[in-house]
This record gives structure tokens, C-alpha cells and sequence, in this order.
């Protein structure tokens, strides 16, 4: 049985599902024009989604539900409310940022203006997807003496150079296609060589754990960090776009100054390039992002280009 013959089952049924299942109405303005959408009635199951019980929803909008909606790179109300109104029957897989979670959506239209949304959380079944690709680049590595652990930077345990290619080959692949789009973070510490001489390469380790630390906090579960040299990081941004990149940058900046206390009353700082990929492959991608940070190195400490 799929999502959408589950609508035919009894509602004493449909309550305890273990997906979220929502009745909605379009909220058009004087020009017909999708506006939002309201929340007619709802399932139990949406709790586990939503964080609301069923009866909290009912005759609310989703901007009055979930503010956040509007700051997502998608415009949810129009995608959800046109596969309602044009196409009838859509099936939709994608990151919510409102939710911070994957979701498998199925729109159904049942009459003019007023269509069910099926919603199943799919975090858990990506992040298995990601582990098989963690364990498909181990096998490849296996027999390197220095590849045992092939995924992960030993020191900081972010991803290493190896394994963020092949992520970032994967996103290329998908946004050539139309499905997401991404932005990429080069990042270099700054003075690295001199934190070294000056003060050890105990505490130059322990600048790198620290910086590694502070971006995976600066992070959602759904982006992914990597040491791709000695003191350079890539920073790996799915479903966000330039201008949220700024964001995640600033709020790394912040988290930077509370996380990275290696060497007392000196402030580390990361100079680099951020870059949204609009198509030309990955490689070509790659070589222009590295440009961008040696032009960014040029311009002195704490520069980011975008």
C-alpha cells in the first residue's frame, strides 16, 4: 500500500499511522494567487513531524505554524499548493528546514482547493544512505596502511579530503540534475604556521581540534566538515544557497570566539572562499573555490570572499 491509499482507510486507522497525515486548504489572495495554507485536520502521527498534537493545528496557516517557512531557499506554500492545484498527485523527498528533518511528502488533491499532504520523517533512512557510502569508501581504502579509518581526519575527526570529494561528486551530481543545490566553505586558519613556531605543535594541534569543534557546532546534522589539508577545512553546505551561506559564516565566526581557547587572550581567526555551485562539474568547481582562497589568503587575516 502506498501513502496515498492510506487515505482511504477509516480515520480511527488513519490516527494511529506512524506517518503524518493533513488536510489542507489553500488560502488564495483577491488575484488567486497561493497565499498559504490552512491546516483543515490532522492525524496524530503529525506530532512526531511538528511537534504539535493534532487538535493544535486545526484552523491554523503553516506561516502562522512555522514562521520559518518563509527563510527556506524553497517556497514551500507555492511548490505544496501548485502540485495541489495544477498537478493532482505529487511525490516529493527533500530536507525541511523548519522541521530539520528529511521528508517523504505525498500531495493529493481530493477537490478544488483542498488536497492531503502525507508526511513520513526519512532522516534516519538518509543518514543510513550516508553510512553505506561511509562504508563503501572504507572498502575502497582498506588495504592503505595509512586508509584504515578512510572516512575520518585521525586528529579532529571531521571527514578527510578523500571521502568529502566523493560527497561533493554526489551533490554535483544531484544539482546537475535539478534536485538540490549546495554551497561550498574553503577555510584556512589563519597564522598557522607562526601559532606552530610560537607556541608548539601541541597547541597547533589543539587549534585545529578546537576549530574542527567550533564549525561541526556551527553545522546542521545535514551538512558535512572535512580537514582537507593541515590547517584547511571544507565546509560542505546542502540545500543552502549563497546568501544563507553568509549566515551559517557569521554564526560560525561567533562560535569560532567561543570554542577555540587554545592559546590564552589570542583570538583565532579563518580566512577563505564560499562558493554556490551552479553547474561546469565538480572539478572545475573545486579549482575556481581554491583560486577564490589564495585570493582570499592575499587579502590578509579574516577574509572570506563570497
Amino acid at each position: 500500500m502506498d501513502n496515498t491509499e492510506l487515505l482511504s482507510l477509516p480515520q480511527a486507522v488513519i490516527d494511529v499511522l506512524p506517518v503524518g497525515i493533513v488536510q489542507c486548504g489553500l488560502v488564495l489572495d483577491d488575484d488567486s494567487n497561493i497565499k498559504d495554507i490552512r491546516i483543515l485536520k490532522a492525524n496524530k502521527g503529525i506530532k512526531e513531524i511538528t511537534g504539535y498534537n493534532n487538535y493544535e493545528l486545526y484552523n491554523k496557516t503553516m506561516k502562522e505554524l512555522f514562521p520559518s517557512i518563509s527563510e527556506s531557499v524553497y517556497d514551500w506554500i507555492k511548490i505544496l499548493g501548485e502540485a495541489a492545484l495544477y498537478v493532482g498527485k505529487k511525490h516529493i523527498e527533500q530536507y525541511m528546514n523548519m522541521f530539520d528533518k528529511y521528508l517523504s511528502i505525498d500531495v493529493v488533491s481530493i477537490e478544488k482547493n483542498s488536497f492531503y499532504l502525507v508526511m513520513d520523517d526519512i532522516t534516519d533512512k538518509k543518514e543510513f544512505n550516508r553510512n553505506i557510502l561511509e562504508k563503501d569508501s572504507e572498502i575502497n581504502y582498506i588495504n592503505e596502511e595509512l586508509r584504515k579509518k578512510a572516512n575520518l581526519d585521525n586528529m579532529t575527526l571531521a571527514y578527510n579530503y578523500q571521502f568529502i570529494m566523493k560527497l561533493l561528486k554526489e551533490e554535483a551530481a544531484a544539482a546537475n540534475e535539478g534536485i538540490k543545490k549546495f554551497t561550498v566553505a574553503l577555510l584556512d586558519i589563519d597564522g598557522f604556521t607562526e601559532i606552530n613556531r610560537n607556541h608548539g605543535i601541541e597547541i597547533g594541534d589543539r587549534v585545529l581540534e578546537e576549530t574542527s569543534e567550533a564549525l561541526k557546532n556551527s553545522m546542521r546534522k545535514i551538512d558535512s566538515l572535512a580537514r582537507t589539508g593541515g590547517d584547511e577545512f571544507l565546509l560542505l553546505l546542502t540545500n543552502v544557497d549563497i546568501n544563507i551561506a553568509k549566515i551559517v559564516i557569521e554564526r560560525m565566526r561567533t562560535q569560532l570566539d567561543l570554542d577555540v581557547r587554545a592559546i590564552e587572550g589570542e583570538n583565532i581567526t579563518l580566512s577563505g572562499a564560499v562558493l554556490e555551485y551552479e553547474g561546469g562539474g565538480c572539478e572545475a568547481f573545486y579549482h575556481k573555490l581554491r583560486d577564490k582562497l589564495a585570493k582570499a589568503k592575499s587579502l590578509g587575516y579574516n577574509t572570506i570572499i563570497f
